[in-house]
């Protein structure tokens, strides 16, 4: 009766196991940003009208804010203003980078088709021009900078080249999503760079899970009460 009964335990924990490394190869499959291969690049207005529903085009331009909607960080109009941040607490120790500012304001994108005007917050800055830190010993002696800011900060200086990433919508009408760093090679190779890094820490973080599930899987050992002896489980 007891076997009967190890021989159960070890077949539902074999499905347990078996339905982890599914969930873990199969079920989670992470998405990645990539520019697609079928990218339209309108050089007119009636270019960029002859497109269909759903297609994704670029367009190169200039930005400059809007009047009456300028305010600037580190020189730039439009920016995401990140920071590493402790948020130690008296249980565990985390250090996290946040965003300490969002500034995506209103601005005009002026390109060979005319002047194009964003509504404030309708884009994405994710691949902006990068703002450098300048150097500081970071927490030295306790203290950091105000104005300190993470390497992952984003943002554009008025009249700076830009690549607008859009798609035809439902209703015929171009949308522009996101607004990259020019030129369009420079944004290609980090784009794949930071999927390069992240499918790596991917795949190690499914690696480790995986030998958890093998582990949870496998029969376990029980001792014999009899005579003392080490039995499969």
């Amino acid at each position: 009766m007891k076997t009967s009964r190890r021989w159960v335990g070890n077949l539902g924990r074999a499905f347990g196991a078996i339905v982890g490394l599914g969930l873990v190869w199969v079920g989670w499959q992470p998405t990645y940003f990539n520019l697609p291969e079928d990218l339209a690049r309108p050089a007119s207005v009636s270019a960029l009208a002859a497109l269909e529903v759903g297609a994704t085009f670029l367009i190169d331009g200039v930005v400059e804010p809007v009047e009456g909607e300028s305010r600037d960080w580190q020189g730039r109009f439009a920016f995401v203003h990140r920071q590493r941040k402790d948020l130690s607490t008296g249980l565990s120790r985390e250090q996290r980078v946040v965003d300490i500012e969002d500034w995506r304001p209103a601005l005009e994108l002026s390109w060979a088709g005319g002047t194009w005007r964003i509504p404030a917050v309708s884009y994405g800055l994710e691949h902006a021009p990068v703002i450098k830190p300048r150097w500081w010993p970071r927490k030295a002696f306790g203290t950091m900078r105000v104005d300190d800011w993470h390497k992952s900060s984003t943002g554009f200086r008025r009249g700076e080249e830009a690549l607008a990433l859009g798609r035809i919508q439902a209703d015929g009408v171009p949308r522009i999503e996101r607004l990259m760093a020019s030129p369009v090679e420079k944004v290609v190779a980090k784009i794949g760079y930071e999927n390069r890094l992240r499918y790596g820490m991917v795949l190690a973080f499914k690696v480790v899970l995986s030998l958890f599930c093998l582990a949870y899987g496998l029969p376990g050992v029980a001792r014999s009460p009899a005579d003392g002896t080490a039995e499969s489980t």
